[in-house]
């Protein structure tokens, strides 16, 4: 009895002594990835950009550019060769402006959702991989055509590749910091209008001169 008396005695001396007693401190078992876990959107351990390393975005960067320069360059080649597609295919201006114009025209405006959906599900690398490989195609199609029809196949082709020329710079400088994508996009749009637009001009005009006298050449050789 008298143990069980002491035993009670020194309960409540026990409970004040626990109560007490200061908490442990948070463990710090995978601290490194609480830092992570609770670390700013769009910031990594590096300081990088959420978007990936910057190599692989400037690669990515690079061929939309590229992709989007070739876009504005089929867009404005046909001011140029007019002349020599009325004399390759024998046909009058209307026909190389309605059908070679509106084929491109119509091919790249009903793309521009589709090609979204596609840099949102597939990925901005396969997808700009597709679209370059159309707009080859395409152009291969054109400078080999016969005929009116296969080059209307042809700007179609090149039409849905170009595409997602824009939406392609977009995405690409989207994957930057987030105070360097305006900088990435204004960027592009110079490379892509200013090299786009140069090659159009002087340079096609000079390949199209030179269509033109190889295409003249038989005519004048014939009695």
């Amino acid at each position: 009895m008298q143990g069980l008396r002491e035993a009670h005695a020194a309960s409540p001396r026990s409970d004040r002594a626990s109560s007490h007693q200061p908490s442990p401190p948070p463990s710090t078992v995978g601290g490194a990835g609480f830092a992570r876990a609770h670390a700013p959107t769009g910031v990594d351990d590096g300081g990088g950009s959420g978007g990936g390393g910057e190599e692989g975005d400037a690669l990515l960067w690079l061929c939309a550019t590229l992709l989007f320069t070739y876009d504005i360059f089929a867009r404005l080649q046909l001011n140029v060769l007019v002349p020599a597609l009325l004399a390759d295919f024998r046909t009058d201006a209307a026909t190389v402006g309605s059908a070679f114009g509106s084929a491109w025209l119509l091919a790249y405006a009903c793309v521009q959702v589709p090609t979204g959906l596609l840099f949102d599900r597939a990925g901005a690398h396969r997808v700009l991989a597709l679209l370059a490989a159309l707009c080859a195609a395409g152009a291969l199609l054109f400078a080999a055509a016969p005929a009116v029809p296969l080059a209307c196949a042809g700007r179609v082709l090149t039409g849905v590749g170009c595409g997602g020329g824009f939406l392609g710079i977009v995405v690409a400088s989207s994957t930057f910091r987030a105070e360097r994508v305006g900088v990435m996009l204004g960027v592009a749009s110079v490379l892509g209008f200013g090299l786009g637009a140069f090659g159009a001009a002087a340079p096609l005009q000079l390949a199209a001169r030179l269509s033109l006298i190889h295409i003249s050449e038989p005519t004048r050789r014939t009695p």
